[in-house]
């Protein structure tokens, strides 16, 4: 009867140690690699075992071990780029904005406006400005630096070929200046800057108009010492 005793519990003991081998085993199998883990699963998805006592006659199995799911490739779409031949077409409602050519001022064409901005004449150079229209009365001025050297010629409308008067020099304001207007045949007032200076030289053109309406008006020429014309205009108020 003892040695039966002896027997069971002697069995008992040998199938607790190999259940705690089975399960050290089965932990190690989800672990990273040696030496980085000691085969316990503290970090791992592997459940642990319910421990129980074995029947007589029953074989000891190991648990299932997790086994990570496969990775499945996802196929890429490829784009192939439009052939040579084939044309981008815009919608059928877009509508490109017209391209306004800058004007250059080389000729009345293309004629800047006296905005006074401020810009830079080439050594020798001229360019052309519109200054107002017919039935009005005009101010001109002309700003530089230095202003010796600079000069600038007013044309009435349909007139390019004579100037109605040059800009003068005005002492209060140390710029040239030219006032005039109401000339009879409707169109551009021109006015064409030029620089007789060896280097360039930065000026602003400006010019300001308002409306003369009926109001009598009278011309003349004045002549200077110099033997330069000035056209001036004279308005009732």
């Amino acid at each position: 009867m003892n040695t039966r005793k002896i027997f069971q519990s002697a069995s008992i003991m040998v199938l607790a140690l190999m259940m705690v081998l089975g399960m050290s085993t089965v932990a190690r199998a989800a672990d990273p690699p040696w030496p980085w883990s000691w085969g316990l699963p503290w970090s791992t998805a592997t459940p642990w075992p319910t421990p129980r006592i074995l029947q007589l006659g029953e074989r000891f199995t190991l648990g299932a071990v997790i086994v990570p799911a496969t990775p499945v490739p996802v196929p890429l779409k490829v784009v192939s780029p439009p052939s040579s031949g084939s044309s981008i077409r815009p919608p059928a409602n877009f509508a490109p904005a017209p391209v306004v050519p800058a004007r250059s001022g080389d000729s009345p064409a293309n004629a800047l406006q006296a905005d006074g901005a401020t810009r830079t004449l080439a050594a020798g150079a001229s360019v052309w400005y519109k200054v107002g229209n017919g039935g009005e009365r005009i101010d001109v001025f002309l700003d530089a630096n230095p202003l010796s050297g600079m000069s600038f010629a007013v044309y009435a409308p349909g007139n390019l070929s004579d100037p109605i008067g040059h800009g003068t020099l005005q002492q209060s304001t140390g710029r040239l200046v030219w006032a005039g207007g109401h000339w009879r045949s409707e169109g551009d007032w021109m006015a064409r800057v030029a620089n007789n200076n060896p280097m360039v030289v930065r000026y602003t053109l400006t010019s300001s108009a308002r409306a003369i309406g009926n109001k009598s008006c009278s011309s003349y020429w004045e002549n200077y010492p110099t033997g330069q014309r000035v056209y001036w205009t004279e308005c009732e108020r």
